[in-house]
C-alpha cells in the first residue's frame, strides 16, 4: 500500500466519485488486510464461525468507511489510518457475532421445545417469516449448516448479516411461540 501514500491523483479521483479509483484503493489494500485478519483470527475461539476472510471482508467495509473521512491533505500515512479502520471494523464484527452466538444459543432450543407440536402450527410460525428467513431457520435447524455455509449460499453475505437474519427469525418465532 505504499503507492497509495504518494498518490495523491488516486485519492483525488476517489473523492470525486472515481469508483474505479476506490476500487484501486481497495485492491492495494488486500495484502495488508490479509495480514490484519489473519492476526486478528489467530485470537477467536475455536467454536467461533468466523474466519480470516470475514474479517477480510469486515476491514475491507471499514477502509471504505475510512475512505470518506480520510484527508490526504490532513492525514500523512494512509495505510495506518486504513489499517486502524478496517482493525475497529473487525472488531466491531467479532462482537456482533459474539453476542450473536450468545443469542443463538440462548434461544437453539425454541424448535427443539415446541417439536411436538402439530405440524401446522409449524408451518404457520414459518409462515410468519419471509423466504430468507424461512430459509436460514431450516439450514441451520433441520440440516445443521454452519454460519459461514449458509451466508455462502445466501449469496456471500457475511457472518454478521447471516446471524441477524437468524436473530430476527428466531424473535418472529419466540414471539409467535410465547
Amino acid at each position: 500500500m505504499q503507492v497509495i501514500q504518494l498518490n495523491q491523483e488516486l485519492f483525488r479521483r476517489h473523492a470525486e466519485g472515481d469508483l474505479l479509483a476506490t476500487e484501486q484503493i481497495l485492491k492495494e489494500a488486500q495484502p495488508s488486510l490479509r495480514r490484519l485478519a489473519r492476526k486478528v483470527a489467530v485470537g477467536l475461539p475455536v467454536t467461533s464461525s468466523l474466519t480470516s476472510d470475514d474479517l477480510q471482508q469486515e476491514g475491507a467495509i471499514g477502509v471504505m468507511r475510512g475512505l470518506r473521512r480520510f484527508d490526504p491533505e490532513r492525514e500523512t500515512d494512509f495505510e495506518a489510518f486504513a489499517m486502524r479502520c478496517a482493525h475497529g471494523a473487525m472488531i466491531d464484527a467479532i462482537r456482533s457475532h459474539r453476542s450473536s452466538d450468545q443469542f443463538i444459543q440462548s434461544e437453539m432450543d425454541v424448535p427443539a421445545r415446541h417439536s411436538s407440536l402439530e405440524p401446522d402450527f409449524w408451518q404457520h410460525t414459518l409462515r410468519d417469516l419471509n423466504p430468507t428467513e424461512r430459509q436460514v431457520i431450516e439450514w441451520y435447524f433441520q440440516e445443521n449448516l454452519s454460519m459461514r455455509v449458509i451466508t455462502e449460499r445466501l449469496g456471500g453475505i457475511g457472518p454478521v448479516a447471516g446471524n441477524r437474519i437468524l436473530n430476527q427469525a428466531l424473535q418472529i418465532m419466540r414471539a409467535r411461540l410465547s
